[in-house]
């Protein structure tokens, strides 16, 4: 086994030894870095997700050259370009530029078709059936207008989220194979009330667990299969595949108060986690937000393989929580990072090996990705990755 074959394989078992509670040779060091990998070299996220996959290795390669990381968490960027997120939205393509800002267009998930209340027994009885007959014909129907300029617009989108799609595989390969780094979570889903807030948009969806609550439980029930078979397709293309991990992500669910999440959100997650875990996969679950007043409700999931990524929080009050056994990732605070002094950042990164990495079931990480070139000063997150790498040892 050659050396960098050597250097992915004891990448790996050291996320995996840490995602099934096994203690590593030390703490893994996995800064979510993803949108500043291109800005630390100089390249527009844009370009690297829609021209050639070669320029996002490179710019990987050249953050590697100067930061250390065991492995990168994701490398899907939001946005492509504004076709794509148009067509994906299922926005005007005439002036779709305009329609979109820097982090894609504003305002809640919404998309330009809002699923009506009296269509809730539709969704339930068949989602797939009814995202086919209903959802896209209204979605689209600025599309299929039948003009050449929105025809080009559409081959621009559809050409742009073919190339996306190819490009984070083949850096995915190249990163294995040339430099010996793993990508840690390598699909995603959304729980059906995330699900559904791009249907029915973020206000209806308040008044959709007060005014019909029964109707709003039946779709996320039809839902939570569909989006799991979703999610789990790939791998039955390439059931040889080592990197299992299924990134889950909340943006409605997480605002939700603990109630009502417990109401809402909490049967499927557990449900989708336990499924995935029959499916040989782990979990990376995208914890946005405070989940200080949820801390029960997270000590309910079941913690073998699952990582929980934790956005500006301080993790002792996690870790001190009693059936809370889940992997806590995270710790590093972003600010400062960004606008902190080198011994700032370093009393920091020595308060994570500290409080959260004794007895194992951490992931030295920042505490959110760092998605502008403002997020961390290089120089910084230099320093306190080669100081976990160096004094996080078991």
């Amino acid at each position: 086994m050659d050396k960098i074959k050597q250097a992915y394989a004891k990448r790996v078992n050291r996320i995996n030894r840490v995602l099934s509670h096994v203690l590593p040779d030390r703490v893994p060091v996995v800064p979510a870095m993803r949108e500043w990998f291109c800005h630390n070299a100089g390249l527009q996220t844009d370009y690297a997700m829609t021209r050639d996959w070669k320029s996002l290795y490179r710019s990987i390669e050249k953050t590697g050259q100067h930061i250390y990381f065991d492995a990168a968490v994701s490398l899907n960027m939001p946005g492509v370009c504004a076709e794509y997120e148009a067509l994906k939205r299922g926005l005007s393509l005439e002036g779709s530029e305009n329609a979109l800002n820097e982090s894609g267009p504003a305002g809640d998930r919404r998309e330009s078709f809002t699923m009506g209340d009296e269509d809730y027994p539709l969704l339930a009885a068949s989602p797939s059936a009814y995202l086919a007959n209903e959802v896209f014909p209204a979605k689209y129907k600025e599309f299929l207008k039948g003009n050449k300029a929105d025809a080009k617009r559409i081959y621009r989108a559809m050409k742009a989220s073919y190339k996306k799609e190819k490009i984070l595989y083949k850096t995915q390969n190249a990163l294995k194979s040339n430099l010996g780094i793993p990508v840690i979570a390598s699909g995603s889903l959304s729980l059906p009330a995330d699900f559904l807030e791009g249907l029915r948009g973020r206000r209806n969806l308040f008044e959709d667990m007060t005014l019909r609550p029964d109707e709003f439980s039946a779709a996320c029930e039809a839902l939570c299969t569909l989006l799991l078979e979703d999610a789990l397709s790939p791998f039955e293309e390439n059931p040889a595949d080592e990197n299992r991990i299924i990134m889950i992500e909340m943006p409605f669910s997480s605002l939700l108060r603990p109630m009502d999440f417990a109401r809402h959100a909490l049967p499927y997650l557990k449900r989708t986690i336990e499924s995935l875990y029959s499916a040989g996969c782990g979990v990376l679950l995208m914890l946005e937000g405070d989940w200080h007043n949820k801390r029960d409700i997270l000590a309910e999931l079941p913690g073998e393989k699952l990582i929980g990524f934790f956005e500006q929080a301080d993790l002792s009050e996690y870790k001190r929580t009693p059936g809370i056994d889940m992997t806590l990732m995270g710790g590093m605070p972003g600010e400062v990072l960004a606008r902190g002094s080198a011994a700032d950042c370093l009393k920091c990164a020595e308060k994570c090996l500290d409080e959260y990495a004794p007895g194992g079931n951490y992931i030295f990480s920042t505490d959110g990705f760092l998605d502008s070139p403002q997020s961390a000063q290089a120089e910084n997150l230099t320093a306190v990755c080669e100081f976990v790498k160096v004094n996080g040892k078991y």
